[in-house]
Order: structure tokens, then sequence, then C-alpha cells
């Protein structure tokens, strides 16, 4: 599962810094059970999933504490990391 998403991310990552004007200003669908539930421009879209994923991450940082973990230094030292 880590291989390939490595290997997605990275051809994501090529693909969308070949991208031109056009490209990033093209109407980009997003499917949900088969229906169109989003139309907006490829580079919208795109800030979007990024965007989702930092709040995504923050979420699940979030639930490790009253999980028993700690928390990991993910936009620099959590009170985790730091020493006591």
């Amino acid at each position: 599962m880590l291989r390939l998403f490595e290997q997605w991310s990275n051809e994501l990552t090529d693909f969308v810094a070949n991208m031109n004007e056009a490209s990033w200003d093209r109407t980009a669908q997003f499917y949900y059970n088969g229906k169109v539930v989003s139309e907006q421009p490829v580079g919208q879209f795109l800030w979007f999933i990024l965007f989702d994923a930092i709040h995504h991450r923050g979420q699940l940082s979030a639930y490790i504490r009253p999980m028993g973990g700690t928390v990991p230094s993910i936009y620099g030292p959590s009170a985790d990391s730091r020493p006591a």
C-alpha cells in the first residue's frame, strides 16, 4: 500500500508540474457513487484536495493523545516531542 501511495503521489506530482495554464483552468469533475457532485477548475480542485488532506492530518493528530499515543512533530515540535 505504501509503495503504491508513493508511486502514485510521484506520478501526480510529475503530471501537475508539467501542466500548462489551459490545463489548470480546465473544468474538473468530481464523482461520488457515479454522480458528478462537484465541477470546478482543475487548479482550484487540486488546492481543495491539498487543504482537505492537511485538515484530515490535523484531525488524526488530535485523536492520537486521547487514545494513549503521542502526537508527532507535524508542523513543528508538539508537546509530546519536546523534552520535559
